[in-house]
């Protein structure tokens, strides 16, 4: 079994053990609450404060869930927690990515996609993460970065998949540099310091370093133009029992990422507060394209690019743990 596949089999089972009790006094999806004569069924969605998620806060905000019915409610939480949280019923609709759901499926793990979030950009005006180098440094090309080391923010994961992907289609062997896993915040302080020669940076950590760095190439970009990346998955279970409840929340994001993507002004707003970002960083920072895009030859050509460096074992079927967008209303 491949390392990251373990891994994340691992992380489930010890996931759902710890959550154990707080999944007994979670509640239980559909719960009402009465809002004035309407009642709203409750729904917990767990996030990773980022900038790609400000778009749920928003979206309660705006009302849009509300007006489809439901009381969402935001459950901070990490990637390795999640999947265990969403089996457990802890919560029942998690962010992740069309890359993390290959993984999820390779290891056999229960989860299905219900709506897309985000898409990559195709340029570096764009795209959210680059290939970045310090600003006075010698490199003008991905070709220069040939034998040099390159921070990563992990291993095994989409930061690796897109970046090797980069560099292959900028001329790069990817044998030919040495990655080093530094989580994204940690990048610039390595960059700066010369412990690596490059970065595979991702905002909003690009545009806090300001000047300081330069951008080579985009890293989404290289794997399929308009690539899906963002997604929100839950239970099969869930899906197969309240499909009512996950039609109400597809329309709520059906609205948001319209909304999004008319109100860039008000995006960036919730951006700096979710994130905790800085007004100034959040200004120049280049948002998420949100996109009810879920185009499936780019997903299985992200599956394959999986494949490709290892980090699943098998070609697994993505289509067939997508779902409809939104699904079809109860006649």
């Amino acid at each position: 079994m491949h390392m990251r596949k373990a891994a994340v089999a691992a992380a489930v089972v010890l996931g759902l053990a710890l959550s154990g009790c707080a999944a007994e006094s979670a509640p239980s999806p559909g719960d009402t609450e009465t809002n004035g004569t309407a009642k709203l069924e409750k729904v917990k969605v767990g996030v990773i404060p980022i900038i790609a998620n400000a778009i749920i806060p928003m979206a309660i905000d705006q009302g849009f869930f509300k007006d489809e019915g439901l009381d969402v409610e935001v459950v901070i939480s990490s990637t390795t927690a999640q999947p265990a949280a969403v089996l457990s019923d802890e919560f029942q609709i998690m962010n992740s990515t069309y890359g993390n759901l290959a993984t999820y499926i390779d290891s056999g793990i229960p989860l299905v996609s219900i709506a897309p979030n985000n898409i990559a950009g195709n340029t570096l005006e764009d795209d959210y993460s680059h290939i970045v180098v310090s600003k006075d440094s010698q490199f003008n090309s991905v070709k220069d970065l040939k034998g040099k080391t390159i921070a990563v923010n992990s291993l095994g994961s989409f930061a690796e998949v897109s970046l090797l992907t980069s560099l292959k289609a900028a001329g790069l062997d990817p044998k030919d540099v040495k990655l080093i896993p530094i989580p994204y915040q940690d990048q610039m302080v390595a960059l700066s310091s010369g412990r690596v020669d490059a970065a595979g940076a991702a905002e909003p950590f690009i545009a806090q370093a300001g000047d300081a760095v330069r951008s080579l190439y985009t890293v989404d970009a290289s794997i399929a133009p308009d690539l899906p990346l963002g997604d929100w998955l839950a239970a099969k279970k869930w899906v197969d029992e309240r499909p009512d409840l996950v039609r109400k929340f597809q329309l709520g994001m059906e609205k948001a990422i319209e909304f999004a993507r008319e109100h860039e002004g008000v995006v960036r707003e919730y951006t700096a507060s979710f994130s905790k970002l800085d007004p100034d960083v959040a200004k120049n920072v280049i948002l998420p394209i949100y996109s009810t895009s879920m185009d499936i030859k780019a997903i299985e050509a992200l599956r394959d690019a999986y494949f490709e460096y290892g980090i699943i074992d098998k070609k697994v079927n993505i289509a067939d743990s997508i779902t409809d967008f939104p699904l079809p209303a109860k006649k």
